[in-house]
Parts: structure tokens; C-alpha cells; sequence
């Protein structure tokens, strides 16, 4: 049964409200997205140094997943502690374990329903993982390991026009 998401326009939103955030200021560095971890630490994406920063308790673990990225731009954590990230290079997600493991990835450059053209931002919710897919116009929605689920191109007569940012909310609504 597919999955019927509400596309939402939402004006502002605190990141404790979210329990994730993205930030994209030039003065901030590389750094391109922050998300809260399952376990009460936070999952930093350094976008310049194609690494994620896990930090916790006064402790910071490094990824370095620049072997896998390429401009990467959006990050999201899911329950299971998974990493996702919006590889915009790369036109995919790819996700990893907490330890800087590639487990798989999904996309691929192009227009079909199941491909990505520049994503900016991926977000991981219970059942499901959003894609803003810039380049091409629409959000994508896939199960957590990959298969495809449906795209969003907005309203007849209003569609989406490069959608850089996405959030799931507590109701399942992107």
C-alpha cells in the first residue's frame, strides 16, 4: 500500500521541536546539516571535509566518508542510529552505521521516479525516507533500505520548485 504523505509548508519550526536541523551559512564552514541522535548526542555533517562528526558526552568520533561522498548536503539519523546522507555528487543517499560503515544507498542520476538529480536533503522517519531531489523538482519517498515508494512534485498547477529542505513530523507528515 503506498504511502500517502501530506506535503506541508511549515514557517518555522525550533530544532527541539524537529530533533533536527539544517544549517547551511557560509561563515558556519563545511558544516551542512545537524541531527540528534537516538542516543541523546548529536550527528554533525562537515560537508568541506566529506566527514560526519558524532558527538556525545564530551566525546567526538569522526567518519570520514569521503571515499563514499561527493558534495554531500543533508543529513538525517534514524532510530536505529543509521546515518543518511543526501550525496548531491553523487545524485543518491547513501547510509552507514555509527561506525562510518557503508550499509547501502539509493538514487542514482536521472529523471525517473526512483532517481535523484541533486538532493539536497534526506530526512528518516519511522517508516519511511524523504528526498528533497532539487534537480529534478519533487520530493522522493523510499522505504528506509532503498526501494521506492513514490514522488511528490506538489499541487496541479503549483508544482515544487527546487525543494533544498525536508522534515517528517511527529504525524508522519513531510
Amino acid at each position: 500500500m503506498p504511502i500517502t504523505p501530506l506535503l506541508l509548508a511549515i514557517p518555522l519550526l525550533l530544532p527541539a521541536e524537529l530533533g533536527r536541523w539544517i544549517e547551511t551559512h557560509d561563515n558556519l564552514g563545511g558544516v551542512r546539516g545537524v541531527a540528534a541522535m537516538p542516543t541523546g548526542g548529536v550527528a554533525i555533517l562537515d560537508s568541506d571535509r566529506e566527514a560526519v562528526l558524532l558527538q556525545s558526552e564530551g566525546n567526538t568520533t569522526t567518519l570520514n566518508l569521503g571515499q563514499f561522498l561527493h558534495q554531500p548536503q543533508g543529513l538525517s539519523v534514524a532510530a536505529d542510529g543509521r546515518l543518511y546522507v543526501a550525496d548531491t555528487g553523487h545524485h543518491s543517499i547513501m547510509f552507514f552505521d555509527q561506525d562510518g560503515r557503508m550499509l547501502g544507498g539509493f538514487g542514482g542520476r536521472g529523471e525517473d521516479e526512483y532517481r535523484l538529480l541533486e538532493p539536497h536533503d534526506v530526512c528518516v522517519g519511522p517508516t519511511f525516507v524523504a528526498v528533497a531531489d532539487t534537480g529534478n523538482n519533487r520530493i522522493q519517498v523510499y522505504e528506509p533500505g532503498g526501494a521506492y515508494i513514490q514522488s511528490i512534485e506538489g499541487p496541479p498547477g503549483d508544482p515544487l520548485r527546487r525543494p533544498e529542505g525536508i522534515t517528517i513530523d511527529s504525524q508522519n507528515r513531510i
